[in-house]
């Protein structure tokens, strides 16, 4: 049975469960993962080339969250040609109507093609741990040229909300309790690495290794 050093991570239903963020590491792969194929053929939100994919989950509430992300940004440019990185949203309960608000505002940005560019600051700028002034989201939106009344339309709409949901959704389906949580995958779909917690450059660089 896997073992979580975190006091937060608690089952409580069947469709929602308390998160907590995690700096536990997983040493295997829970059968139901490494058995079931994901697909690879969206391009959805995935940065660089490679015959690797390598998916995070996160929140953007989660300190542990942040400190992978910022880490993530130095270290995945080092495997382009090598290993794809792709984002996708799992807000905590703890942090969840901030994050999920945080999380549609990201989407709303990538509807105008600045997906990174506005997950990379927030991350850079927020506090965590539900500290980061709404208003902030939109002032983000300013510092990097979105059109502002899109922006704001969008996320008073909540287009993304659906969105959203269905990234957490995926998250607990791929066994996620907690994050930082992040799977490689291989071109078939097939979980070849899963990363439940924070690891360090070294220890990402030395897994890496296998799949240059």
């Amino acid at each position: 049975m896997m073992q979580y050093l975190t006091s937060s991570c608690l089952f409580i239903m069947i469709i929602l469960f308390c998160s907590g963020c995690s700096i536990q590491k997983m040493t295997s792969i829970p059968s139901q993962i490494s058995n079931q194929k994901i697909d690879t053929t969206t391009t959805e939100h995935i940065l660089g080339t490679g015959a690797w994919i390598f998916v995070e989950y996160a929140d953007t509430e989660c300190p542990y969250s942040k400190e992978y992300h910022l880490m993530l940004e130095t270290l995945l440019p080092n495997y382009e040609g090598k290993i794809r990185w792709q984002y996708k949203h799992f807000p905590l309960n703890q942090h969840m109507k901030k994050a999920i608000l945080e999380a549609e505002a990201v989407e709303c940005a990538g509807a105008q093609e600045k997906f990174w560019e506005y997950l990379n600051l927030l991350y850079k700028k927020t506090p965590s741990n539900n500290e980061l002034p709404q208003k902030d989201l939109l002032s983000f939106a300013k510092e990097i040229g979105l059109n502002e009344k899109e922006f704001e339309t969008c996320t008073g709409n909540a287009s993304y909300h659906n969105k959203v949901l269905s990234d957490l959704a995926d998250a607990q389906k791929q066994g996620a309790l907690g994050t930082p949580f992040s799977l490689l995958i291989d071109e078939q779909g097939t979980v070849v690495e899963i990363f439940d917690g924070l690891y360090s450059v070294k220890e990402l660089e030395e897994i890496f290794k296998k799949y240059q």
